[in-house]
């Protein structure tokens, strides 16, 4: 139980600068630019070993704050973005 509790200052740090490591520190003045698939599969890495869970959908991405504005990468014709359950990491599969 001692553990736990040194431990839980150390997470929450650990999650702050992970966070302000996706948005960029609120740069209000970057460009609009496209999500990358590194950042995609970051977040879904991330959100998988948190309390949050990994999302189902890449769909259910677009909600994360730091990709608000922004547009997700177009996959290649008759493929769409899938995320793998096992792997947590974004692949792309046929529609």
């Amino acid at each position: 139980m001692k553990n736990s509790i040194k431990l839980l200052p150390v997470t929450i740090l650990t999650l702050g600068f992970c966070a302000l490591g996706i948005t960029g520190c609120g740069k209000a003045s970057a460009p609009k630019n496209e999500v990358t698939l590194a950042e995609l599969n970051r977040v879904v890495s991330m959100m998988s070993t948190s309390l949050v869970g990994a999302p189902r959908t890449v769909e259910e991405l677009t909600n994360v704050p730091a990709f608000k504005g922004r547009p997700f990468p177009t996959p290649p014709a008759g493929k769409k973005f899938a995320i793998d359950p096992v792997t947590h990491q974004i692949v792309v599969v046929d529609r």
